[in-house]
Parts: C-alpha cells; sequence; structure tokens
C-alpha cells in the first residue's frame, strides 16, 4: 500500500519542516501556508478529494465548497435515517403488539445485538475512518475485503454463544436472543460496509444499502404479520435476515468479500489503536449495558423496557450524533495541517449546536399528550414517559461531550479518549444502579445525568490537550520519517 504523508504534532512543526497535504477543495477553514525544505520531499498524494468525491480523480467542481460539503453530509442523514428506521421499526412492532415484559426481553437481545455492533466498530469502522479516510480508489478493494473478514471472525463465535444463551436461559429471553444469534453475522457485515463508505466520504451508497434492507425488512414482518406469525422471535429474525441482502448487495458495490484470513494481519497492524479501541469499547459499552440490565435486576423488565423506550423516543438524537460522526470524523482525520485554534473551534462548535439542538427537540418531545403516546405504544409509553426528562437532559450533555470526542478520535488520540471513557464508565455503573435502589427506575435516570455532568468537563479539558500536541503518527509512518535525511534546523520529537 502505497505510504501517505505523515501527520505532525503541532509541537513539531514549530522546530522542524514537514510534508504536507494538498488542502482539500471544499474544507471553508483557513490552513497555515506550506513550509518548502528540499530534504523532506513530499509523496505523490493517495487521496486528492477533487470532486465531490473524495478520490474520484477528476477535476474539481466549481462552487461553494461550503454547498459541497452539505451535500455529502445530507447524504450521512439521509443514510442514518434509513438505518435508525430498520431497528426502530423492529422496536415499534414489538412495544406495539406484546406487553412490557415481551418488550423488555427483546430490549435484552438488543442490548447484546448493540455490544456486537461497537465492537465490530472499534475493530474495523474507526480504525477505517482514522487510517485510510486519504487511501485511494485502488486501495479500497483490499481494504474492504479484509476488513470484513475480520468483522466475520468476530461475529460468528459471538452469534453461536448468543444462540447457546437463549437455549440456556429459556422462557421470554429463548427467542430473541436465537434471532439475534443466528443473524449476527449480517448484522455487523452490513454495519461494516456502511462504515466503509463513510471512510470513503461515499454516504450515498451506505444510503442504497440500507434502502435495500429496509424495503425487504419490510415486506418480510407485513407477510409474517399478515399470515399470523409475527412473534417477538420471528420478527427479529426477519430483521436480522434482511440485512443479510445488504450484505449481499455491499459486496457487489465495494467489490469485495470478507477475507477472514486477513484478521490476524489486521489486528497486528493496527495493534497500536486497537489497543485502546477495543478495551474501550468493551469497558464503556459493557459499562452500559450492566448498568441498564442491573436496573432490571434491581426493579423488574419493565424499568428496562421503559429507559430503552425512552431511548427510541430520543432516536432522532441518536440519529443526528451518529450522521455528525460518520461525516465529520473522515473529514478531520484526512486534514492533518489544521491549526489547533480550528479544531478547538470545531469540537467546541459542534459542542454548542449539538447541545442546543438536543434541547429544542426534547422540549418538543415533551409536549405530546399522553393519549397520542399511549395510542401508539401502550402501555410502554406509561414506563417511559415517566423518565423521558431525565434521558433526554443526558442525551442533551451525551451531545456536548461529542464535539471534543470527534475531534480527539479523528486526530488518533486513542489513549486518550480510552482515559476519559473509563472514568464515564465507572460514573455509570456506580451511580445508576445506585439511583435504581434509591429510587426506582426514577432515580436510576436522573443519577445516570448526574454521571454525565461530572464527565463532560474532563471532554474539553482533553481537547485543549490534543489540539496541543496534533495528530498522532503511525508507528510505521514514525519508523519512514526516522529514516529520512534529518536537515540542519529539525529536531528530536517532543
Amino acid at each position: 500500500m502505497p505510504t501517505r504523508p505523515a501527520a505532525w504534532s503541532s509541537a513539531t512543526a514549530a522546530t522542524q519542516p514537514s510534508p504536507t497535504r494538498p488542502r482539500h477543495p471544499d474544507w471553508p477553514f483557513p490552513e497555515p501556508p506550506p513550509v518548502p525544505d528540499a530534504s523532506f520531499p513530499v509523496p505523490e498524494p493517495a487521496f486528492t478529494a477533487p470532486d465531490d468525491e473524495p478520490g474520484s480523480g477528476q477535476p474539481p467542481r466549481s462552487g461553494n465548497p461550503l454547498a459541497r460539503l452539505a451535500g455529502r453530509a445530507s447524504w450521512n442523514l439521509i443514510d442514518q435515517v434509513l438505518s435508525t428506521f430498520t431497528n426502530a421499526l423492529l422496536a415499534y412492532l414489538v412495544a406495539h403488539r406484546f406487553d412490557a415484559f415481551s418488550a423488555g426481553a427483546f430490549s435484552t437481545a438488543f442490548l447484546l445485538f448493540s455490544l456486537g455492533i461497537a465492537l465490530a466498530r472499534a475493530l474495523t469502522s474507526q480504525v477505517l475512518t482514522i487510517r485510510y479516510a486519504d487511501a485511494g480508489p485502488d486501495e479500497w478493494p483490499t481494504i474492504a475485503s479484509r476488513a470484513l473478514g475480520t468483522v466475520a471472525t468476530l461475529a460468528l463465535p459471538a452469534g453461536a454463544a448468543l444462540v447457546g444463551a437463549g437455549f440456556l436461559f429459556g422462557g421470554l429471553l429463548k427467542w430473541p436472543l436465537i434471532a439475534v444469534g443466528v443473524t449476527l453475522g449480517p448484522l455487523l457485515l452490513q454495519d461494516t460496509i456502511r462504515g466503509i463508505f463513510f471512510a470513503q466520504s461515499r454516504a450515498q451508497l451506505a444510503a442504497l444499502n440500507d434502502t435495500v434492507w429496509a424495503v425487504v425488512q419490510i415486506t418480510v414482518m407485513l407477510a409474517l404479520i399478515f399470515v399470523g406469525r409475527g412473534s417477538v422471535g420471528s420478527l427479529t429474525l426477519a430483521w436480522g435476515l434482511s440485512a443479510g441482502v445488504g450484505v449481499v448487495v455491499g459486496a457487489v458495490q465495494l467489490k469485495a468479500f470478507p477475507n477472514v484470513g486477513a484478521t490476524r494481519s489486521w489486528v497486528r497492524e493496527h495493534g497500536d489503536l486497537l489497543g485502546y479501541l477495543l478495551p474501550e469499547t468493551l469497558i464503556t459499552s459493557s459499562g452500559a449495558h450492566v448498568a441498564f440490565l442491573a436496573i432490571g435486576a434491581i426493579v423488574d423488565l419493565t424499568a428496562l423496557s421503559a429507559v430503552n423506550y425512552a431511548r427510541q423516543f430520543l432516536t432522532p438524537l441518536q440519529i443526528m450524533t451518529s450522521a455528525l460522526a460518520s461525516f465529520a470524523m473522515p473529514e478531520i482525520a484526512r486534514r492533518v495541517n489544521l491549526s489547533a485554534s480550528t479544531r478547538w473551534r470545531l469540537g467546541s462548535g459542534i459542542a454548542a449546536a449539538m447541545g442546543v439542538a438536543a434541547l429544542i427537540y426534547l422540549g418538543a418531545i415533551l409536549l405530546i399528550p399522553n393519549s397520542i403516546g399511549t395510542s401508539l405504544f401502550n402501555e410502554t409509553w406509561g414506563y417511559a414517559r415517566a423518565v423521558l426528562l431525565p434521558m433526554g437532559l443526558f442525551s442533551t450533555l451525551a451531545g456536548v461531550c461529542f464535539g471534543p470526542f470527534v475531534v480527539i478520535a479523528a486526530m488518533g488520540h486513542a489513549k486518550r479518549t480510552f482515559r476519559v471513557t473509563v472514568l464515564q464508565t465507572a460514573l455509570t455503573v456506580t451511580l445508576m444502579p445506585t439511583g435504581a435502589v434509591l429510587y426506582g427506575t426514577v432515580g436510576a435516570a436522573w443519577f445516570l445525568v448526574i454521571a454525565k455532568l461530572i464527565e463532560a468537563p474532563f471532554w474539553f479539558v482533553t481537547l485543549r490537550t490534543a489540539v496541543r500536541l496534533g495528530p498522532v503518527v503511525r508507528p510505521d509512518e514514525e519508523e519512514d520519517q526516522q529514516q529520512q535525511p534529518a536537515s540542519p534546523s529539525t529536531s528530536s520529537r517532543a
């Protein structure tokens, strides 16, 4: 794979010249001029992003760069709406057709699926965004094949474990767990295909893939309900198997198929990132899931259902966050020469925008009359409505924390995000069950808000440190730099 220009810290740039990549034509913020130096030859960039699609190899279009950025961002938003729709449709049908205990059993299976998605994204999608956002078109089939193979290696044993757990626990949990276990492979592979398109800044192809999944899912689910076979297990199975159609379409789109044999080399090559991303995901996701499952054990399954469906009602905020992450992270990652002040403004601006948007949405959803909520979601609405305010405030604070996070993560500072997420998990698993013991379901939700309030300042302190240091250099690129002949003006890296 061609060597891409190295990312230099801002501290180094002050004492020694460094190669710079060509400025992305769609980036509206000013960047410092390049410092020429004959002792550091600038390699041919593997990514030129000349057209609306990065890496298209076409001359740049005329027009407003902000408008072109907005166009790409809109496709990310459209895709997130489609992706969330497939999940929300299943959750709505379960809530509308079954009682709160069945909905709670489904929520348990869905939480375990969410953990699998989080691990798959840490293993591949985040790496793709940080490491390969500037890869050339000829590189992507190989990159995609390796990433998909790595996810398949994770999905097979994890799915088998869920099937075994379904038979072991039985009862209401049996068929939701079995359905998620059987279809975990297609579900994780389809999500990874979306991650590949996001890293390529081709969200329109991810939207097409999710459209195929949604159409197949709706068709199969309606057929099951029509013939009277619409149980929790069968609807969940239809949802997961429909994702398999998206996997087949994605393989054709990418011209790549899973290469399971590449798993070891993928993990070895990106071990410096995975050593933090995987533990961070395990600690964060597992901690959150443990806390949510704990309140189900402390109170009952209706408590778990209440929190889960309150989160479903806040889905538009999750859509906005996911769309912004899938768009902003590769856009920031491929621009290694942004100034520290620009990165700080980006992080703070995203935080402010997310916080204001969340408060506006929360105010609107709290105005929904109970009669409408009950008619749409039956008794589930009553449970969720009780915790909607604290869960909405929690989502608002999470949006504020997201601003610094997306900039820090795009710069490759996995070690620093890991430190804050360890704190976040410790607060969640301590305070949320404590609130459940003291004040029941509502207390658990309010104690979750307190945990996020404590966490938020640490993200801004970490952002300040990260923008001062600049993007992280890959170990292989750092070795290449050390082999370059040093100029008289250079000094050792800080």
